[in-house]
């Protein structure tokens, strides 16, 4: 049976029901006050710790996968109410594709995982990237430029492309030049960057860094490598370990 939009949200809606019959009767987000016995409106603890493996189980099943919805799984009931609130809203706002088609990619292996490239100018190393990806690791590249805009800001269309993904692979290349007469990445490649940062963590981010490319202060603990002119196949082993294991720190340096 396929999981539409429409389906997921039903779905939510029902794993809130009884906690939102429970939260018109507390003081409280996490229903702490209502933990003794069972009579007269009253939760019990057991009763919320239920509820709260029940929300749980929703979230693990409803997010993406590889999502942060996900990887970074709350526990307090509270902050699970409002992952699922948070996870409704973007289905309801369309940014969220079919879940089921997602959940079917993941179970049929890594072959399908999704893995976003952000890139400058510089075509040459973008379209080996894309090659390297698609044809060696047997990954789905995702380039924002090659996806349809259907109406969308560039912030929407970063999110409904971008959250499925489960790497980032983000180039850093001599695009712009500074002020000194240095050399830094395009401002857009550094905006995702920040992006999938927040969205993924810093272990599924590896900056690809060319050679005489400006490095910025406020990125501490970033994984990258560097390559020689438009050579990024000389960190193609290290990019196949950092995708594989889905942790850019098997391979690299730290920012």
């Amino acid at each position: 049976m396929i999981m539409d939009a429409k389906v997921v949200i039903e779905q939510i809606d029902s794993a809130l029901a009884d906690y939102d019959g429970y939260r018109r009767q507390s003081k409280w987000d996490d229903l702490s006050d209502l933990d003794e016995g069972l009579g007269n409106g009253r939760l019990g603890r057991a009763k919320r710790k239920e509820m709260e493996a029940r929300m749980r189980a929703a979230l693990e099943r409803l997010a993406p996968p590889g999502s942060s919805y996900v990887d970074k799984l709350p526990r307090g009931i509270a902050e699970l109410v409002g992952c699922l609130r948070a996870l409704r809203a973007e289905y309801e706002a369309g940014y969220l594709q079919s879940v089921q088609e997602l959940i079917h990619a993941d179970l049929k292996g890594s072959t399908n995982m999704r893995i976003f490239i952000s890139h400058g100018h510089n075509e040459v190393v973008r379209l080996k990237l894309e090659k390297f990806v698609r044809d060696r690791l047997k990954r789905q590249a995702v380039v924002l430029a090659d996806e349809p805009d259907d109406g969308l800001t560039i912030i929407e269309k970063l999110e409904r492309y971008g959250k499925p993904c489960s790497f980032a692979l983000i180039v850093l290349t001599a695009d712009d030049e500074t002020v000194d007469e240095g050399r830094r990445a395009r401002q857009n490649v550094i905006h995702e960057l920040g992006f999938f940062h927040g969205a993924l963590g810093r272990k599924r981010v590896l900056l690809l860094k060319q050679k005489g490319v400006e490095l910025f202060s406020n990125i501490s603990g970033l994984i990258y490598k560097e390559f020689g002119r438009d050579n990024v196949e000389e960190v193609y082993e290290q990019i196949r370990i950092a995708v594989e294991h889905l942790d850019a720190s098997e391979s690299g340096n730290t920012v």
